[in-house]
Formats: structure tokens, sequence, C-alpha cells
């Protein structure tokens, strides 16, 4: 378990998650910079583009993580809805 874990993300987290996703980090070496699980950087990447914070992600990277967040949580999103 990271030790971050259950801590919720600041703005300046957010901030510095969006500019090593726009250096092209991978995500598990943001997991390990921001000492979160792989999980919880995925969640909060689809959070953020859901609140119109992260607009540049590569639309099959953004599928790929909504349909993973829709089989953890059992939910369901429609194509319209993006």
């Amino acid at each position: 378990m990271s030790s971050r874990s259950g801590t919720p993300w600041s703005s300046h987290e957010d901030d510095d998650l969006i500019v090593n996703l726009e250096s092209q980090c991978c995500l598990e070496e943001v997991a390990l910079l921001h000492q979160r699980t792989l999980s919880a950087v995925r969640s909060r990447i689809v959070m953020l583009y859901e609140l119109g914070k992260l607009c540049l992600i590569a639309p099959g990277t953004l599928d790929e993580l909504i349909n993973r967040r829709s089989q953890q949580t059992g939910s369901k999103r429609d194509d319209q809805s993006r």
C-alpha cells in the first residue's frame, strides 16, 4: 500500500499529475511520484477529465480508464455523455 493511500488529493497534486501526464510519464511512474496506487492515479485521471480539468488525453486511453473504473464500481456510462 502506498504511503498516501486514502489521503485526499490536493489541487497542487492535481496540477502536478496533469504536468506528469503532459510530460508523457507512464502511469506507474506517476503513481510512484505521487505515492499513490496505480488504481488511485487512474481514477483521478478519469475524475479530472470528467470535471473538464484534463482535456488532452488519447481517446483510447480514456475509454480504457472509464471501462476499468466502471468494472470496479459496477457503474455504466454511455458514449453520448462524453
